[in-house]
């Protein structure tokens, strides 16, 4: 991610963030079918999933994609389109694969949000592994063979984490060339060998930390467990309801096996919806997520890398939230928390009289935010501790 172009804080989050969802409170919904699906009593190796929701043109690019790499079906693999109730021509796009007997089609009978639609997907996988990714994802040449034998080399491997690649291209019509589409991906982190170990060691591979869900081929059970947490509350208000991939993951999993796959196997498409967020998200939920990994144990190191790497997007944001706030993030904040947070870099200080000066501002406005005296936000917060509350 370049900061330049802070819309590509996309690539930290996308795709988990647009509303999280209760547990199901019984068994997923009833929901058509029409295409021909693998046999019920056959339990594939990989599910890999696709949820949509009135993208018609996008899930048709993602599709044609699968189906040039894969004309013939690959052995304990199935492909799910799991579609929240879309509107648009979806249905009639998914139609065309119905003759394959990899492949299955599953449309909610009302929608139920689109993160709703990621749980419901989850129970209607079928495979031993689930990869869910959204329909303006395409998988690169490949991958599904790497995640194979990933699974394969790797017998019962709770988590495979994948690098990836994105683009900017954000209308479907304008991906004619699929190798010239993989060609000029720009990759999230430079590509690197294939790595194992506990999840813990995987965790700093890249900035997303378990947030993104295209990244995450988790085991059955664990692609259950994150995707049916109880996410109720204000969106960005806790981790759980913005990013309960990755509250599932540090919180659960930080000492199972893993796999690192260090080529992108999938590139990402930047479209984002929920920026009115990302003020919040900035200066509370991805600090919280990089002190709580810390203190599951990734080495502080590791950690300070992606701190400093979000560090100009804290400055802009702090000093955007006491300014302009039209939808109310200030009121989770917490500001002494967010300095404490970022002033233990040294880089910190070169900013602290610009944020000191705009907290000073807003604390005489009477900023919802800006309660406490100034010298309490600031003092000594350079010397304490990551994981001050």
């Amino acid at each position: 991610m370049i900061w330049g172009d802070y819309m590509g804080l996309k690539t930290l989050f996308r795709g988990m963030t647009r509303r999280w969802f209760r547990p199901s409170s019984g068994q997923p919904g009833a929901a058509s079918n029409d295409s021909t699906s693998i046999n019920p009593l056959h339990r594939p190796k990989l599910s890999l999933c696709i949820s949509t929701y009135n993208r018609a043109a996008w899930l048709a690019k993602n599709l044609e994609n699968w189906s040039q790499l894969y004309p013939l079906p690959i052995a304990d693999v199935e492909i799910l389109v799991c579609d929240n109730a879309s509107t648009d021509r979806t249905g009639k796009v998914a139609a065309r694969y119905r003759h394959r007997p990899d492949f299955s089609y599953r449309c909610n009978p009302k929608n139920v949000g689109m993160l709703g639609n990621l749980r419901e997907t989850a129970h209607a996988a079928k495979g031993d592994y689930i990869w869910i990714i959204g329909d303006d994802d395409l998988i690169v040449p490949g991958a599904i063979e790497r995640v194979l034998a990933a699974i394969e080399a790797n017998s019962g491997v709770s988590l495979i984490y994948l690098n990836y690649a994105f683009t900017r291209i954000d209308d479907a019509r304008k991906v004619r060339n699929f190798a010239a589409f993989f060609r000029e991906a720009i990759p999230v982190v430079p590509p690197e060998p294939d790595c194992t170990g506990p999840i813990r060691t995987i965790c700093a591979r890249n900035e997303n930390f378990f947030t993104a869900i295209y990244t995450l081929v988790f085991r059955r059970d664990h692609a259950v467990g994150a995707y049916s947490q109880d996410t109720s509350g204000r969106p960005f208000s806790t981790m759980l309801t913005c990013i309960p991939t990755t509250y599932y993951v540090l919180n659960y999993l930080m000492d199972e096996p893993s796999v690192w796959i260090g080529e992108p196997q999938i590139v990402v498409n930047m479209n984002v919806s929920w920026m009115r967020y990302a003020p919040l998200w900035i200066l509370e939920r991805i600090p919280e997520v990089y002190d709580t990994a810390e203190r599951k144990g990734v080495p502080k190191d590791e950690v300070d890398r992606w701190r400093r790497h979000t560090l100009p997007g804290f400055i802009h944001f702090f000093k955007t939230i006491f300014r302009d706030d039209p939808i109310g993030n200030a009121e989770f904040l917490s500001a002494a928390r967010a300095i404490r947070r970022f002033a233990q870099l040294p880089e910190f200080e070169e900013f602290r009289p610009e944020l000191k000066a705009v907290y000073e501002e807003a604390h005489r406005a009477g900023h919802v935010a800006a309660k406490d005296p100034v010298e309490l936000v600031f003092s000594d917060s350079s010397n304490e501790g990551a994981f001050g509350g």
